[in-house]
């Protein structure tokens, strides 16, 4: 018989400008710090969360406290800023995805994403924009 969990994936949204994407005193460093902080064991057994390890009693209690606290970092470049003062000197959009993806890369489970330009999108065709 299977029992079936309901499991959750923890995802961080880090919304940025990034015009252009700061290093270690910025951008990159709070994405490297949330990529870095850890879920604490009696958290994970509260909420039934998913753990990217997998193991059992005793060493699944040790291994857990090595958990990252977010499955995946998604980086999403504002597509336009709110501000129009801002808007007027911004680098384009793609290329401050661009330079997201290369001032990311190195992160483990950090995505950059597309997802607010396609979002924007969406939203233009159905108001026939």
């Amino acid at each position: 018989m299977t029992t079936t969990t309901n499991r959750r994936r923890r995802i961080c949204l880090f919304g940025t400008s990034a015009n252009p994407p700061t290093g270690k005193g910025g951008h990159v460093g709070i994405v490297q710090y949330l990529a870095s902080v850890l879920l604490p064991v009696p958290m994970i057994e509260e909420t039934n969360d998913i753990c990217l390890c997998s193991s059992s009693s005793r060493q699944q209690e040790e291994q857990h406290s090595s958990c990252p606290r977010f499955h995946e970092i998604r980086v999403l470049p504002v597509y336009k800023h709110m501000f129009d003062e801002k808007r007027e000197h911004q680098a384009s959009y793609d290329d401050r995805l661009a330079m997201c993806q290369l001032a990311f890369q190195d992160i483990p489970n950090v995505v950059v994403s597309d997802d607010e330009r396609r979002c924007f999108d969406w939203v233009a065709q159905k108001q026939g924009l």
